[in-house]
């Protein structure tokens, strides 16, 4: 009953702006019916009114700050009245009690801040313990441990890509002999039972051995678990009993001692790239980060660290590790394909996303369903990926042109998406990295990134030395 109130108080609310002006020496007066709140920008809808008015340029600045007051004004009188009306509508509906204990089971039940320790989860307990152990001298063996895991796994992933890739050849081979023999020794049925025997023998081997990656990725979570449990149980029972023995939560069997050149230059890759600090807003700016890198985006996935090598020498996995339980997590947006509509009715420029804990660099991924359009050679801002947030740059059928014009209309939807974001989240500042295909010329790499630098608004610097040092 209450929405249903609120809804209609919302609903259609419309009021007089009235500014008053001087043009060619007579007082004028502008009355106009304004949508309140206003959806678009005040500056934009300013705009309209002079078009459609015809009223002078010279009052832009004036009629956008009344504008902007009058809508600020109006907009927190309407949000009175609906609370208001909510207040008394409450009254007559239900009980003030039965409304406080509505929105304190709602807060505890939702909200992280307001829930009450006995009310935490399995989930929540674990992330205690895990951003504890983050902050001592058992993060090293903690990464370590992840990416042993992660070596683990990339070779269980690398045997089921063999043994699928061999069986494959092998009905090929088999598939081969039987249609030259047809007619011979073989007839169509047996071509064709010999075909379904095929997918049946694959479908087999897939459904194997993706029951041996789950059954191993539990594995390794259960004894990460543990872990990380009893570690830090030791860890306690440490600080709270000096005299309990320090072996019990000593990491020496997962440690390896720091050698001469575990932290050579050798294990990273040059790559090209540049980094740039801009400013958004019309009237409060904000400050973001961007970064251009040429590089494998899957790079930002992938494990550096060799076998038996310290993660020291990654300093972005400790970043990972730190960042990991909280509201400051890295993402990537990646290219899917659109044949996942055959199976789960994905469309293209539609996202599904992926939490994950023992990546690289990310702990978010943006999987963007993207289909063959944006290898077309015009593509415009409605386009579903763009609107997806992203479209890619692919290596095939690209020229110099094509590029530079792909690069300018990412970066400008990038940038009013941005500005949307700002609006509704609060002056945070962002970082934003932006992959380029690994192999680029390093002209085609300073090309986008003039583009990038002339599309946003770059911080200058400011000079303070005096003019006789200069």
């Amino acid at each position: 009953m209450v929405d249903a109130l609120l809804g209609s108080v919302y609903e259609d609310q419309k009021r007089n702006f009235v500014f008053d002006f001087k043009d060619s020496g007579k007082q004028q007066r502008l009355t106009v019916s304004v949508p309140i709140p206003l959806e678009i920008s005040p500056k934009e809808f300013v705009q309209r009114l002079i078009s459609h008015h015809n009223l002078p340029c010279y009052l832009e600045p004036e009629l956008t700050k009344a504008l902007d007051q009058f809508n600020t004004s109006s907009s927190t009188d309407l949000l009175d009245t609906v609370a208001q009306t909510a207040l008394e509508q409450m009254n007559y509906s239900q009980g003030i009690s039965d409304c406080v204990s509505s929105w304190a089971n709602a807060f505890t039940q939702e909200h992280a801040s307001y829930s009450l320790v006995n009310d935490k989860n399995k989930e929540t307990v674990f992330s205690v313990m895990y951003k504890s152990l983050t902050h001592t001298s058992a993060l090293e063996t903690l990464l370590q441990l992840e990416n042993t895991y992660a070596l683990a796994m990339d070779d269980a992933v690398t045997k089921m890509e063999n043994a699928i890739k061999a069986m494959e050849e092998k009905h090929e081979r088999e598939l081969t002999e039987s249609i030259n023999n047809l007619g011979v020794v073989t007839s169509d049925q047996d071509v064709n039972d010999l075909a379904a025997r095929h997918c049946e023998d694959k479908q087999m081997l897939v459904t194997y051995w993706s029951s041996e990656l789950s059954q191993l990725q539990e594995l390794q979570k259960r004894e990460y678990r543990e872990w990380v449990t009893n570690v830090h149980e030791d860890m306690v029972r440490a600080t709270t009993d000096p005299s309990s023995p320090v072996e019990s939560f000593t990491f020496g069997k997962y440690r390896r001692p720091s050698g001469p050149d575990e932290f050579s230059s050798s294990e990273h890759e040059f790559r090209l790239e540049e980094s740039f600090t801009i400013l958004l807003g019309a009237q409060k700016k904000t400050t973001h980060n961007l970064r251009l890198i040429c590089g494998n985006i899957l790079d930002l996935c992938r494990h550096k660290t060799r076998p038996g090598g310290s993660v020291l020498s990654q300093p972005h996995r400790i970043q990972t590790a730190l960042s990991l339980y909280s509201e400051t997590l890295s993402g990537v947006i990646l290219l899917a394909e659109d044949r996942l509509n055959t199976s789960s009715g994905i469309l293209s420029g539609e996202i599904f996303i992926t939490h994950h804990s023992n990546l690289a660099e990310v702990q978010v991924v943006f999987h963007l369903v993207a289909d063959d359009s944006v290898k077309s050679t015009s593509i415009s801002t409605r386009n579903p990926v763009i609107v997806g947030l992203r479209h890619a740059l692919h290596t095939a059928e690209m020229t110099v042109s094509w590029c530079m014009k792909r690069v300018e209309l990412m970066l400008k939807c990038v940038k009013g998406f941005m500005m949307e974001c700002t609006t509704w989240s609060g002056a945070e500042s962002l970082n934003l990295q932006f992959m380029v295909p690994k192999g680029i010329s390093e002209d085609m790499f300073q090309s986008f990134s003039n583009v990038l630098s002339g599309i946003f608004r770059v911080s200058t610097p400011l000079d303070l030395t005096s003019a006789v040092n200069r």
